[in-house]
């Protein structure tokens, strides 16, 4: 009898979840065409029963005014239902509502909060957001090898900002020891996506021959190339470098 009624149980669940998933998917494929109507409708019972994915879904929405009315206050209700049970998506975009006090009043002590339980979660934006965080005092006590540490777990998930900015402070000794090659080691790697700032900071460790020999074709190599990129300011800063130093004798 126990085991019939177990057995029960069991098969009960698993039509629970198929009938769970099949909704899930069927707001998925609304959202996908812009029914974002018809995805709300789908997503709202899931979420009230707890499903992760519908809660952090409808949070987003709110966020953003699909399907519903634009409301930061009920992004953040949704998403922290989801951040609670592990959410890592919903830490990043609750992270970010206490960081520039959407919805919820601002707090920077909880946006670390909820970006740290994220970055430990392998969350690039979380990561990169937290090690600034740690860099400039913000929320957290001011602690360069903590934002070296995170800044780190981005770079090598292959982010352009976190490779730049451990550049940044391999040069400068900030947090690490200082150490011209690996400067330049991950200077490189955010030039291969083609981060601007990156470009342009190779070419000013070229101009001062900081971890290689001063070579002036090298610099305007990568003033070039900073200037041509797509950040208007670092361009500006680029073109300034660009005549003031004659780059086009070279």
């Amino acid at each position: 009898m126990k085991l019939v009624s177990k057995l029960l149980l069991l098969c009960l669940a698993l039509g629970l979840l198929s009938v769970s998933y099949a909704d899930f998917r069927d707001g998925l494929d609304a959202y996908n065409t812009g029914d974002y109507k018809a995805a709300y409708k789908e997503w709202q019972p899931l979420a009230k029963q707890g499903d992760a994915d519908a809660q952090y879904n409808l949070g987003f929405m709110y966020r953003r005014g699909e399907g519903v009315q634009q409301d930061d206050e009920k992004a953040a209700y949704w998403y922290r239902r989801a951040a609670d049970q592990g959410d890592a998506k919903a830490q990043t975009y609750l992270g970010l509502l206490y960081t520039y006090g959407k919805g919820v009043v601002q707090d920077y002590q909880q946006a670390s909060y909820w970006y740290k339980k994220a970055a430990d979660q392998g969350v690039v934006k979380a990561q990169n957001t937290l090690g600034e965080m740690y860099y400039y005092g913000q929320g957290v006590m001011q602690d360069y090898q903590s934002a070296f540490k995170y800044y780190r777990a981005s770079a090598n998930q292959g982010d352009a900002e976190g490779q730049y900015t451990l550049g940044v402070m391999y040069e400068h000794g900030t947090g690490v020891t200082q150490d011209y090659q690996s400067a330049i080691s991950w200077y490189l790697k955010a030039t291969e996506q083609q981060y601007a700032s990156a470009q342009y900071n190779l070419a000013v460790m070229y101009y001062n021959g900081r971890g290689v020999s001063k070579d002036m074709s090298k610099v305007k190599y990568w003033i070039r190339l900073a200037y041509e990129g797509n950040d208007s300011k670092i361009s500006q800063i680029a073109g300034e470098a660009w005549s003031a130093l004659e780059l086009w004798q070279y």
